[in-house]
């Protein structure tokens, strides 16, 4: 069913792109929508067309970084396709010191392909200063919170959460 509302957006996306072929916002979505669907190629050349458009626009970097990562890939490749993402990541973090999911993007990256929990927890901190209400963003940082043995940090950041949000049960350990 959600395979089928992601298809329905490429196509709504694409048909929008082609109506405005200069419109960042239209062709970002685009590439977004191409990520959800699962396909990793269209959503890289999408992303790409946008930072072409316009080289500012901040969610279509963090969007080629997931898509360089979300991506199948193997040894020499995945490494490869890790430095390209973190790039994309950190790019957008000069562009934007306050745009939370660059920060949550370098925080999976470094958790995912390097186990590096510290550094994850570092930049789970930069985005949770930007977006401390988002359930997701919590939920992963409590895992790595768990994985480093910080357990101070869910005390800290997502309890509060927890004492103002009681039906939020997916952050509970």
């Amino acid at each position: 069913m959600a395979t089928g509302l992601f298809e329905a957006a490429v196509e709504t996306f694409g048909q929008l792109a082609k109506a405005k072929p200069e419109d960042v916002e239209v062709q970002t979505q685009l590439g977004y929508a191409y990520l959800k669907a699962k396909n990793y190629e269209a959503a890289e050349k999408a992303f790409k067309a946008a930072k072409k458009l316009d080289k500012t626009f901040v969610p279509a970097y963090v969007g080629l970084g997931m898509a360089y990562v979300e991506g199948p890939a193997k040894g020499l490749e995945a490494v490869y396709h890790f430095r390209r993402a973190v790039g994309e990541a950190k790019r957008a973090t000069k562009l934007d010191p306050d745009y939370a999911p660059a920060y949550r993007l370098l925080s999976e990256l470094y958790e995912r392909f390097r186990e590096d929990h510290e550094k994850a927890i570092t930049y789970y901190l930069q985005y949770l200063k930007r977006e401390p209400d988002n359930p997701e963003g919590l939920y992963s940082f409590g895992l790595v919170c768990i994985q480093a043995g910080q357990y101070d940090k869910i005390e800290r950041y997502i309890i509060p959460y927890l004492k103002t949000h009681p039906d939020a049960v997916q952050l509970l350990p």
